[in-house]
């Protein structure tokens, strides 16, 4: 972790232990990027909002080839898609989709991924 991480850590730390209070430690994901990059690094990491017919929300949380594929299986979207797997194209194709049914036909079908409606 960087020097800033830990001095923020240590902060909350010593404040807690004064006071007897927790803390929320709200930092911006730079302090975690160096750390974690490896986890984003893959082709087909889709992390994004998408509106449903009924103009509500869905967030989609995919980082991982074998849940990418297993979420066009389940929307019906055409396996061509997993030889293009640019995030561009995938986010394209998945806002086209998600827009034609509404956003509880969605978080009922798709039961095994990280799905949150908003």
């Amino acid at each position: 972790m960087t020097a800033d991480v830990l001095s923020f850590v240590a902060m909350a730390l010593f404040d807690a232990q004064r006071s007897g209070l927790g803390a929320v430690l709200d930092m911006d994901e730079k302090y975690f990027s160096q750390h974690f990059a490896h986890l984003y690094d893959c082709e087909g990491t889709i992390q994004r909002f998408y509106k449903c017919s009924d103009g509500k929300w869905l967030f989609i949380g995919v980082n991982n080839k074998h849940s990418l594929f297993s979420l066009f299986k389940q929307l019906q979207i055409d396996s061509q898609l997993e030889h293009d797997t640019s995030d561009e194209k995938i986010s394209a194709t998945l806002a086209e989709r998600l827009k034609q049914q509404p956003q509880s036909y969605w978080t009922n079908k798709i039961t095994d991924l990280c799905v949150t409606a908003i």
